[in-house]
């Protein structure tokens, strides 16, 4: 990211021994990043002033990260979740300032496994209503990073991602990051559905049609709307026909093993003659719909006998559509190749794995010499 200008700042640090609080000053990048709503909620995360931070590993290795955060929702949040992702030292920790005078408010919870600091009011309510957001963004704004190894020679970069969660709306994703999903009724063909998709925001999170990796991702995207619901997802093999990748969200900036370009692949050929899974690219998963499908008890799809598709339709239907499948409620639905000129009513979006600089806060553990150098002393 290409940053305008720098100004300077000032930025807490404590002594994990007194009650004093000292400042420090660094270097940090001037941004600011606003959300869109989702439909006609506001879910928005903003970070402004500093999404990256210098400061002085020789220094006391305790730092605020202060106010940087504004979250402004109409929506109920069940709780935040402040996660490093990426490299991290086995004893990195986040908390709250243990001097906030206001913490008996929240339940705080460091999850060491997850490196997650998950922030909760204290009777674990949602927060909803003005009076709780305004306390929800004070205390982000007493987020603390300590690393007790300041003596640390090896990656001096520290990733940290804020995420607003809703009853129902996160999921575990396999890259270690929460994702979110929702269907946007939306009629278009595909290529408008994409675009579409790109401009909605959920908590500073830039939206994608769903990419769709494994069965706990498939069933939990479609608990997001009706049984009957059907849209578009980000699949397609208009690159190269019969050869079908994911081209929107973290996967779609993959480059495949299978060809140099751009889209983790995960199907090759149609249903016949010989289509299989292609699992070079770490996806191994698909949901072709088929004739003779039954279903286990928990929804999830059994072996089909014969499968269906994709048919790719005269060389004619490259792009990706999720249907209702026959099972409950809980079914993973299935999937179906389509052309892309085609209307369909609606879409499955996706947030989170993207990195972006939305909800993220970067930290840069220098030694004396290379932070001077960043104050442009």
């Amino acid at each position: 990211m290409c940053f305008s200008h720098f100004l300077l700042a000032k930025i807490h640090r404590f002594n994990a021994n007194v009650a004093v609080l000292r400042l420090a000053t660094v270097a940090v990048a001037s941004l600011s990043v606003a959300a869109m709503d989702v439909g006609a909620a506001t879910r928005d995360l903003t970070i402004t002033g500093s999404p990256m931070v210098f400061f002085d590993r020789t220094q006391n290795p305790t730092v605020s990260i202060a106010s940087r955060v504004t979250v402004a929702s109409d929506q109920p949040i069940q709780y935040a979740s402040v996660r490093m992702f990426g490299y991290a030292g086995p004893d990195d920790k986040l908390d709250i300032n243990p001097y906030y005078a206001r913490l008996s408010l929240f339940n705080i919870t460091w999850d060491a496994a997850k490196r997650e600091l998950k922030i909760q009011k204290s009777d674990n309510s949602n927060f909803s209503g003005s009076n709780d957001i305004a306390n929800l963004n004070e205390v982000l704004n007493q987020l603390v990073f300590f690393w007790p190894d300041n003596s640390i020679t090896h990656n001096p970069t520290r990733m940290i991602e804020i995420n607003l969660c809703e009853a129902n709306k996160s999921y575990e994703h396999p890259d270690g990051t929460l994702h979110f999903y929702d269907y946007v009724s939306y009629s278009s063909n595909w290529s408008s559905a994409k675009t579409n998709a790109e401009t909605k925001y959920y908590y500073g999170k830039r939206g994608y049609l769903a990419t769709i990796t494994g069965v706990a991702e498939s069933q939990f995207s479609r608990k997001q709307t009706t049984a009957t619901a059907q849209g578009w997802a980000g699949g397609s093999d208009a690159a190269v026909d019969g050869t079908w990748r994911w081209v929107t969200g973290p996967e779609g900036l993959r480059i495949s093993g299978k060809d140099s370009l751009a889209g983790a692949v995960f199907w090759v050929g149609n249903y016949t003659p010989g289509g299989t899974k292609y699992v070079g690219d770490l996806i191994d998963y698909e949901n072709w719909n088929a004739s003779g499908i039954t279903y286990t008890a928990s929804g999830h799809r059994n072996t089909p006998t014969i499968p269906t598709e994709p048919n790719g339709g005269n060389h004619a239907e490259d792009y990706l559509q999720l249907v209702p499948g026959q099972g409950n409620s809980d079914s993973e639905g299935v999937w179906n190749d389509l052309s892309g000129t085609a209307t369909l009513s609606g879409y499955f979006i996706e947030w989170g794995g993207m990195g972006e600089s939305g909800n993220t806060i970067t930290i840069h553990i220098l030694p004396s010499n290379a932070f001077k150098s960043a104050m442009g002393m």
